[in-house]
């Protein structure tokens, strides 16, 4: 530590400047012992050294987004700057944020239809989710397509193995598919606006909505559709009275397999499948149950058509089969959706307009 004296004769000690985080103006006393001995005897006097206080930081600038404050005031500069920037934004006080930041942009919500035509645009926010779907079924469907002839070369202890070993992926991507429309359809009958909505990774969610569906099937159209494949296997060559009574067959088993998954999806009971539920949503919607019935058997006819088609062109080259396959899944995703979708919210509207079958309770107030 250097030293020196004053022309008094009283020894001055030169102190490093306190830092920034040390309190302002703090007075630090500091006792220098003589070099020599003093003539009166005394000790030896001293003085206090006052530091100067710490720079206080300028203002933080809003308008011109600075993320630290200015440099304190040195010689006017700061002054210059502060008012050049007030002459140049119009801001009144640099010390409050009188300039609004810009609030990032908010995601387009899509609200809930008023008309059924206006469902026709759904795929649209979900067509990412449907795209990927379309190609995972296609590709389940060609490995089941090519899978299935080579099952009647292997030995009878192979064929008891043969669902554990081939069909446990095309199962789950079947019911990844199921779980997909069944939350388009959970949403339309909640009365919920269109978003994206699937399964995920919760692979127990998809098989238990898979077997929603699974159970529906078998609660009524199993035995519709078992009935018009005993008929078609024995009638022989098909004439004009054989085709419509396995149409028939048909839009029967459909329509009561769509219904009745609207039931169970309404009531959240697997038991509401039964043809009293059924035959109370039907008459419910009213003259809508026939268009949906009929809407369905128009959808599903030439896409039945056409599978059969793109399963064929899988035999022949499995490449162009994949593609077919893809545009086939994409195709009927999109019309099941919307479908799904139109119904779902007829029956949103008309469950709480009427009371059910065989009860007094007046009907509630939407």
């Amino acid at each position: 530590m250097p030293e020196s004296r004053s022309p008094e004769g009283v020894p001055v000690v030169h102190i490093t400047p306190i830092p920034p985080w040390q309190e302002p103006g703090r007075e630090i006393t500091v006792r220098v012992p003589p070099l020599t001995p003093w003539p009166d005897g005394d000790a030896p006097p001293y003085r206090a050294v006052e530091l100067p206080p710490p720079p206080t930081p300028g203002p933080v600038l809003y308008h011109d987004l600075e993320p630290y404050p200015l440099v304190p005031e040195r010689d006017g500069e700061c002054d210059e700057r502060r008012q050049r920037l007030l002459d140049d934004s119009g801001v009144s006080d640099l010390t409050t944020p009188s300039i609004a930041l810009p609030a990032p942009p908010r995601r387009r919500r899509w609200q809930r239809e008023r008309y059924w035509y206006e469902s026709l645009l759904y795929p649209l926010p979900a067509w990412k989710p449907l795209v990927v779907y379309a190609l995972a079924l296609a590709l389940a469907t060609v490995g089941l397509a090519l899978m299935v002839p080579a099952l009647h070369t292997e030995r009878v202890v192979g064929l008891f193995a043969a669902p554990v070993k081939y069909f446990v992926v095309p199962v789950l991507i079947f019911a990844y598919g199921c779980g997909l429309l069944q939350c388009v359809l959970d949403q339309a009958v909640a009365g919920e606006p269109p978003e994206v909505c699937w399964p995920g990774w919760y692979v127990h969610l998809a098989l238990a909505q898979a077997g929603r569906w699974l159970w529906c099937f078998l609660a009524g159209p199993a035995e519709l559709a078992a009935l018009a494949l005993l008929y078609w296997l024995h009638c022989g060559d098909l004439d004009a009275l054989d085709r419509l009574i396995l149409g028939e067959l048909g839009l029967a088993a459909l329509g009561y397999w769509l219904f009745a998954l609207l039931a169970v999806t309404r009531g959240g009971r697997l038991r509401d499948a039964n043809p009293l539920r059924v035959a109370e949503l039907m008459h419910r919607l009213g003259y809508r149950s026939a268009v949906t019935v009929v809407a369905a058997a128009l959808l599903a006819y030439p896409h039945g058509r056409l599978l059969l088609a793109a399963v064929a062109e899988v035999h022949r080259f499995a490449l162009n089969g994949f593609f077919a396959l893809a545009l086939w899944w994409f195709s009927a995703l999109v019309c099941a959706a919307v479908l799904l979708r139109i119904v779902g919210l007829w029956c949103y509207r008309n469950a709480a307009t009427r009371p059910r079958l065989g009860t007094d309770a007046p009907p509630a107030r939407s």
